[in-house]
Order: C-alpha cells, then structure tokens, then sequence
C-alpha cells in the first residue's frame, strides 16, 4: 500500500522531465487549477510572472515595448503536403492564442472555416512563440473539425482561389493579425481590420 501511495503522489508532483511549473504549458496560467499544486493559481503564482496573460511585471515593463500594441506576427509558413495543408507561424513575444480562418474566393457561395492553432513551441524568456496546425483533407464540409481538418485541397486549391487570415491574442484581446492569398483585403474590409496584407 506504502509504495502505491508514493507512487500516486510521485505521479501527481512530477511530469516527464522534471518538476511541474505554472506556465509551463500553454494555458496554465489561465486555468483555474494550481497545476504545480504549491498552493498557489493562475497569475498569482510567480511561476506566470511574465505570461502575457498575467500582464507584464513592473520591474519587465521597460524591456519589453509595449507588447500589447506592437506587431506580432513575424513568420508566416504554410505548404501543401498531399492534398493537407500545414501552417507554422512565428511571433515577437507570447500570445495567448491564435486562429486562423480560411476563405475561398472563386466560388458565389464561398466556404470560410475557422481553426484554433497550437502552441508548438515558446521561448522561456517570452521573446518568440511558434503556432501551427496540420489540417487533413476531408471531402464533405460537414467533417471539418476546427485545428484539425479541412474542406480545401491542396493539391487543387491555393493562392489563387483562397485567402488566408492569421490573428493573434493577448489579454483577451485581439493584438495583432496577416492577411494573404486572393483578394486577402476582404477580411479588412469585411470586419475592418487593418491586418497587414503579405504578397
């Protein structure tokens, strides 16, 4: 029973790697929970000092430009791989998600979907965050699901019949956003954006 125990509480203290800490995984800091189960949640851990979602520490606030205003976005990546798509994106400082919506503009009756993209990878000291998503081909738009599959076909469809918009979000806010492929100034129009349009 002794070694079941410790073997329980073990499980609960550690993940692979090493010891728990708030913030180290996307979301923590958010969460509700005392994920590191030192007493303490969310932002008032000091382990989330620096989250964006916490809002910066005084004693960071100069070193950091005004994160909440200054662009984000700073690499944008999609290919096709088969008939999917695969996205990466890159950004100056942490976000606290991001999203993409995909529009095709060659149809009368255009379909539009919206994906959720996962924290891939962030720098501990809060400089980059990466996002991304692998979208795998469905053939009906009834089995799309958000962040992980798509109606659109790579292998047929690109630059010239869809646009793409990436949008970044800090504090519960959008903070920053790109806008590209045809007729990519719709979403500007359409929502009154000011997204920065890539060629």
């Amino acid at each position: 029973m002794r070694g079941g125990s410790l073997l329980v509480v073990l499980c609960a203290c550690r993940l692979p790697g090493g010891p728990m800490v708030e913030g180290d995984r996307v979301g923590d800091c958010t969460d509700g929970v005392d994920n590191d189960r030192d007493g303490v949640i969310d932002c008032g851990d000091p382990d989330c000092q620096g989250n964006v979602a916490c809002g910066l520490p005084e004693d960071t606030a100069n070193q950091w430009p005004d994160i909440i205003t200054s662009p984000f976005v700073t690499s944008v990546f999609w290919e096709c791989a088969g008939s999917a798509y695969r996205y990466d994106f890159m950004t100056a400082g942490w976000a606290d998600d991001m999203d993409l919506t995909v529009r095709e503009t060659s149809s009368t009756t255009p379909w539009e979907e919206f994906h959720a993209l996962v924290n891939l990878e962030f720098a501990e000291d809060g400089t980059w965050d990466r996002w991304g998503a692998d979208l795998g081909h469905v053939s009906s738009q009834a089995a799309v699901v958000s962040g992980e599959t798509t109606f659109f076909d790579c292998a047929t469809q690109g630059a010239t019949e869809l646009a793409w918009m990436v949008r970044v979000h800090a504090q519960s806010a959008m903070v920053d956003c790109a806008v590209w492929g045809h007729e990519a100034t719709y979403f500007n129009d359409h929502n009154g954006y000011e997204c920065a349009v890539l060629e």
